[in-house]
């Protein structure tokens, strides 16, 4: 195959799995070639194992990294870092496109960047809310209370503690914490493991101030 008819069946499709395409191809070696050599010159990029999609002059549908955080790995939601710069609640721009995700941490690389996803367990897999991309593509994205509260949880409770609550937050230059809704922050307070209640207000006192 040329790589100018599989661009023309591809165009209009954002993503797709090669192990799908080898199901349906009459010449499954020759198509992995394919892929492999249009890869190296540019024509397609690797997301991660089998998921490819067209480069971006080639292909019609514009990505946002919303949508592939959200697709190459699932079940999986933005939040912390990357949810609370989108937020206006961390001053400096976040490269990494942090997601919480119920099965296993992981982390990937790809031509739009790095992905990043931190294993919630299921009882703590809550508090994403539907969004339109940039591209009117759906997504999925933690509200801003729950992006908070992740990230408190992960990136502190979680880990061995060097300093108070107050000076991780101050650290980091968390802001705006006043656009919170504090009742909906309550209420996803109460559902973490109590231990960690006191820490998770605490956190949020200081960042109000």
């Amino acid at each position: 195959m040329k790589y100018i008819d599989f661009k023309n069946s591809y165009q209009n499709v954002p993503v797709f799995n090669i192990s799908a395409l080898e199901g349906a191809a009459l010449n499954r070696p020759s198509l992995r070639d394919n892929i492999n050599k249009w890869t190296k010159k540019g024509y397609l990029y690797r997301l991660k194992n089998n998921l490819y999609t067209l480069n971006d002059n080639d292909r019609k549908i514009p990505l946002s990294r919303f949508f592939i955080a959200n697709y190459i790995y699932t079940p999986s939601y933005v939040s912390m870092e990357y949810a609370m710069y989108h937020y206006g609640m961390i001053p400096e721009t976040v490269h990494e496109m942090t997601s919480v995700t119920a099965s296993k941490t992981a982390v990937f690389e790809n031509h739009f960047g790095v992905f990043s996803y931190s294993n919630l367990k299921s009882a703590l897999f809550f508090g994403a809310v539907p969004q339109k991309d940039e591209n009117g593509m759906n997504v999925l994205v933690a509200a801003p209370e729950k992006a908070f509260l992740d990230f408190v949880y992960l990136r502190y409770c979680r880990r061995s503690k060097t300093e108070p609550i107050e000076g991780f937050i101050e650290k980091n230059r968390v802001q705006n914490l006043k656009l919170l809704d504090k009742k909906v922050l309550n209420a996803y307070i109460v559902k973490f493991p109590a231990r960690y209640a006191e820490t998770l207000r605490r956190a949020y006192e200081k960042g109000e101030k």
